[in-house]
């Protein structure tokens, strides 16, 4: 399961051996778009897309800052890693130069209508994670 975390996303899986990782400060400033990443010889990635806002920022929501979606998939499709990146304002796998949504699904090229495995995820506070999940990894870059 990966975990956002508040500028922070953290990850654990059964098929990852349940070691958890931590990615701070790059859900909010928009650093990067996609994250390509392995833990135990299991290859990930990480989408982010700018457009939602956040419920706990301001007394209306309108007035809240964009914190974006995240959408975290397993990066093997049909047995083949594949690497992505973001071009031109689209998620794209650098093998095929399939255009995929932040839902893990090609929307266009060779791999169009081809589904990445979703890794479960969910948002958290960063000072509430590392109280209960203090062994947890932390990503650099």
């Amino acid at each position: 399961m990966i975990f956002i975390v508040s500028n922070l996303i953290a990850q654990s899986d059964p098929d990852l051996e349940n070691i958890l990782k931590a990615y701070p400060d790059w859900k909010t400033n928009f650093s990067k778009q996609v994250i390509n990443d392995e833990m135990n010889g299991k290859y990930f990635v990480i989408f982010h897309s700018k457009g939602t806002v956040s419920a706990l920022d301001s007394k209306y929501i309108m007035d809240s800052r964009d914190v974006g979606s995240t959408g975290v998939f397993d990066a093997v499709l049909d047995g083949k890693k594949l690497t992505f990146e973001y071009s031109r304002g689209k998620f794209m796998d650098i093998e095929t130069s399939s255009i995929w949504d932040i839902t893990g699904k090609a929307v266009m090229g060779t791999l169009r209508g081809k589904q990445l495995r979703k890794i479960n995820s969910g948002d958290y506070f960063a000072f509430a994670w590392f109280v209960f999940n203090p062994e947890s990894k932390v990503y650099k870059e």
